[in-house]
């Protein structure tokens, strides 16, 4: 009997190996400082020093999975592997979960998950982002829903233990909900408890020899003197490049901007503007998407008064924890396209997936920690040339 496979099936198997094969092929780079002190945390034991205290100043949960990850595999696999676990959990949960676009659209954003040069950077980073991504996914999922279930809560609590740039998204959570919600504010002591156990969680890490120095929380002890009308200007105009770059690529230090990424970011800010009015338009058919919007807004309004504080800078790895927000609205947009026409949806997901196949970070990044040996994955298609013609 011959062995049959539906296309379907094929397709996700395709997809599988495209995700593993991406993120394999750089599991071996260089550590640098912050993953160090990510396996520096496995030596410590969690129950006598809790919040590693003299160790790191973040939030504690993602070494206490690293810790777990260490012991089930006897400490014989690279611990990167936990990332790529919790990233293709993130890509499940979304195959499996938002229901509310088509099968192709759906696929296509798991494809853009999948090849993103942002993705497969953090997803094979020893540091928190992913896991703080995957628990914003099943949070966003049920708050979308207006489903204040056990997960939400859950997903809510370990986001407040996962990275400080989470707190900007549960804030946004939660004035979102009081808006919506007037005069029907039973969720409302709920969130003033994540409140206070986000704030007692953030003092006793503060507590940590080195939190002052690592966060910068000028904030507290500045005279406010970059609140002026000239950097929140800065700091607005920076939304267009936020947008249009640093959620395509994840360029913190943006330095070289080569044709092919100035061709996408003049496209992205095209794209995002037509979606902007289309949305606006047809407001009444597109609730779902125009919160979207507004709520990516929230985040860059929080994340613009945080860079102004100088506690958080705006852009780069604490753009990347809310990138599969960016993502999603992206497939909201071709979602419409496809319905009008199918085949211009087509060569934009063609257009950005170029982009995401062919993009070199070593073009881009011009940061000593990003050289020689220690270069960021380069351009995808390149290593896999490279592979090609060494295995033959």
């Amino acid at each position: 009997m011959i062995w049959k496979i539906s296309k379907s099936k094929l397709i996700y198997i395709l997809l599988f190996i495209a995700f593993l094969y991406f993120r394999i092929i750089e599991i071996n780079r260089p550590l640098w400082a912050d993953e160090l002190i990510t396996v520096r945390t496995t030596f410590i034991n969690p129950i006598a020093n809790p919040l590693y205290n003299t160790v790191s100043t973040n939030l504690p949960l993602f070494y206490y999975s690293v810790k777990l990850f260490e012991i089930l595999t006897f400490g014989l696999i690279n611990l990167r592997y936990l990332n790529i676990i919790l990233s293709a959990f993130t890509i499940i949960f979304i195959f499996k979960k938002y229901e509310n676009l088509s099968k192709l659209v759906k696929i296509l954003l798991i494809v853009f998950l999948i090849i993103s040069p942002l993705q497969i950077y953090y997803s094979i980073e020893l540091r928190a982002y992913t896991l703080a991504q995957l628990l914003l996914i099943i949070n966003f999922y049920y708050f979308q829903k207006k489903d204040f279930n056990k997960w939400f809560w859950i997903s809510s609590y370990l986001l407040c233990l996962t990275h400080y740039a989470c707190y900007v998204y549960l804030l946004s959570v939660a004035i979102f909900y009081f808006l919506q919600n007037k005069g029907n504010w039973n969720q409302v002591y709920k969130f003033i408890t994540l409140g206070v156990f986000g704030s007692l969680i953030t003092y006793l890490v503060s507590r940590n020899v080195g939190f002052s120095d690592s966060t910068g929380l000028s904030i507290i002890n500045n005279n406010f003197s970059r609140f002026n009308f000239s950097n929140i200007l800065e700091n607005v105009l920076k939304i267009r490049e936020t947008v249009a770059v640093y959620y395509n690529f994840g360029l913190h230090y943006y330095r070289v901007e080569n044709d092919f990424l100035s061709i996408i970011k003049k496209l992205t800010q095209i794209l995002i503007g037509i979606y902007v009015i289309i949305t606006i338009i047809n407001y009444k058919k597109h609730k779902q998407e125009l919160q979207n919007m507004l709520f990516l807004g929230s985040l860059f309004f929080f994340s613009i008064i945080l860079d102004l504080a100088g506690i958080m800078t705006f852009g780069g790895r604490y753009v990347f924890p809310f990138h599969f927000l960016y993502l999603l609205i992206l497939a909201y947009f071709l979602e419409i396209v496809y319905k009008t026409n199918k085949y211009l949806c087509y060569g934009l997901a063609v257009i950005f997936i170029t982009a995401f196949l062919t993009y070199n970070y070593c073009l881009s990044i011009n940061l000593d920690i990003f050289r020689g040996s220690n270069d960021p994955q380069g351009s995808l298609y390149q290593k896999c040339v490279e592979k090609i013609s060494k295995n033959k």
